[in-house]
């Protein structure tokens, strides 16, 4: 953790955010500072330019901002955190009780301008927060006056090229005395909230400081009575900041608004086709991803970097000049299928490694009976080798073991394509589930999945953490099929079910509503 104070030349104070100064105590050591033109209890005198030092210093470790923006697309999509998000304890709640004030005014500060509630505030928003100091005062200690003794320190100002400044080892120990650390705050909730700091850069500094803090030259205090402020800024990284420059504190909104856009887009494709079979549903969310975009050939010169989290956003976006790369295609059609309640097991994998020797990701689909077929959705698209099917629920033509790298030969149109898994997916996934079978797709073997409508058992989307309030009320079901790691079930999420007779849960899903199966009649919960 670097902490350091930046010295700046004397000034005449004009706003309350001048610059980054360590705090001045001019004529003859005996002023009261504030940032703010005020009158301070213990001394009157001519203001000056006397911020408080400045607290400087980074977040160490955590996941990457790329990494953030990835989870804050799945919170958007889904309604909750990707699995293993965030510290394995709350580290919020170990806070004191101003530093709980900070930390809850910073997250709400913060939550607002990831969210819709920003919408109407234009392009920009600030990454600077404005605590009232009183609102700290009340929950420091009694005693917020302090001596050189007291703060056991040899001296409160030191004198640097003719002035006098408050040291650092003085600032420090004040903090300690009102039981007050911003550092702590700020990687409380870096750690807790990790997506909704996707913006944050943590390799650049961060600076907190008081607007106003009383000094005479032997003592430190704050005077709850003054309009003194609490203050930090938090740096945005060069790609979400306006100014498209690291170090600024101005957050680009336009990425907030495309994700809550393109959630709102997924979400309208889903209802779409939510009572089409389990297999009509896989070629219409492969269509509507090949309707919606176009491949981005100027990346090919200009790769775009693996792991950009505004290809899936593009692919949604309702933007026809946003055009995206095989990540792109892969990952919304993912999306798609996690997002959906199929009424056979299905799910979905991204996958990722050469086809013909060039980088590329496709999905993988494995079936209620195990068997697993290739989804290349890039190629699906108009113009491209496999349209419009052909390499969509495709069955390869040859197979060549590998240790560990597979080879899958796909005979098209009379050419030979050769598909082969990176060491990257093959360390995230099973050997079995990245064998894909010989046996060509045939929607008539899988009767159950060709049903429209409501079946009578609904088996929940794979990575669902919560059910939402009223997420499945009316559904026809007789038997639901809650999937591993859901953890909680809200008020009414299955209301006026009539059918609705067994719902089989796991382990982890503890927390359920009172009111969840209101209208079901009797429902049995027996966990798997």
């Amino acid at each position: 953790m670097k902490r350091s104070f930046n010295i700046f030349e004397k000034v005449k104070q004009q706003t309350v955010h001048s610059g980054r100064r360590r705090l001045f105590i001019g004529l003859l050591g005996l002023l009261a500072m504030s940032a703010l033109p005020s009158v301070n209890a213990y001394a009157e005198t001519e203001m000056y330019d006397v911020k408080c030092p400045v607290g400087e210093g980074t977040v160490t470790g955590g996941i990457s901002n790329t990494e953030a923006a990835e989870g804050f697309i799945h919170q958007a999509l889904f309604h909750d955190e990707p699995a293993a998000a965030g510290a394995s304890a709350h580290l919020g709640d170990r806070l004191t009780a101003a530093e709980k004030i900070l930390y809850q005014t910073m997250k709400d500060h913060f939550t607002a301008m990831t969210t819709r509630t920003t919408s109407g505030s234009g392009t920009s928003f600030s990454t600077i927060v404005e605590i009232p100091a009183a609102d700290l005062i009340d929950h420091f200690p009694e005693k917020t006056r302090y001596t050189a003794e007291e703060l056991g320190v040899d001296s409160i100002i030191e004198v640097i090229d003719g002035l006098n400044y408050i040291t650092l080892e003085a600032m420090d120990a004040f903090y300690a005395k009102v039981q007050f650390n911003p550092e702590t705050v700020i990687n409380a909730l870096a750690a807790d909230s990790p997506y909704d700091f996707y913006w944050f850069d943590k390799t650049a500094s961060y600076y907190y400081y008081f607007t106003g803090l009383g000094c005479d030259g032997e003592s430190l205090w704050l005077d709850e009575s003054s309009n003194d402020y609490f203050v930090v800024e938090l740096p945005v990284a060069q790609e979400y900041a306006v100014s498209r420059t690291g170090g600024t504190t101005d957050f680009d909104l336009s990425f907030t608004n495309a994700v809550c856009n393109a959630a709102d887009t997924a979400a309208g494709i889903i209802e779409t086709y939510k009572n089409k079979s389990d297999i009509d549903k896989l070629y219409a969310y492969k269509n509507e991803i090949c309707d919606r975009v176009d491949y981005n050939d100027d990346a090919a010169g200009h790769p775009t970097p693996y792991g950009n989290p505004w290809q899936v956003i593009w692919v949604f976006d309702g933007n026809p000049d946003t055009k995206v790369v095989c990540e792109g295609y892969s990952k919304a059609f993912q999306y798609l299928c996690d997002l959906s309640a199929f009424h056979t097991p299905i799910y979905t994998i991204c996958v990722s490694g050469t086809m013909d020797g060039g980088a590329h990701m496709w999905n993988i689909v494995a079936m209620d009976d195990g068997k697993r077929y290739m989804a290349d959705v890039t190629n699906s698209d108009e113009g491209t080798i496999g349209a419009p099917n052909d390499l969509f629920m495709a069955t390869y033509t040859e197979y060549r073991p590998g240790n560990p790298l597979s080879e899958y030969d796909f005979n098209i149109k009379g050419r030979t394509i050769t598909y082969i898994y990176d060491d990257r997916t093959v360390s995230l996934f099973r050997s079995n589930e990245l064998e894909m079978t010989d046996l060509l797709f045939d929607p008539e073997d899988y009767p159950e999945a060709n049903i429209e409508g409501d079946h009578d058992i609904l088996h929940l989307p794979r990575g669902l953490k919560v059910i939402e309030e009223e997420a499945f009320a009316g559904i026809n079901s007789e038997m639901v099929i809650v999937p591993e790691g859901c953890t909680a079930i809200r008020g009414r999420a299955f209301y006026g079910c009539p059918n609705l007779r067994r719902v089989i849960l796991p382990a982890s899903c503890t927390d359920i509503a009172p009111d969840a199966f209101d209208g079901c009649g009797e429902v049995q919960l027996s966990y798997h």
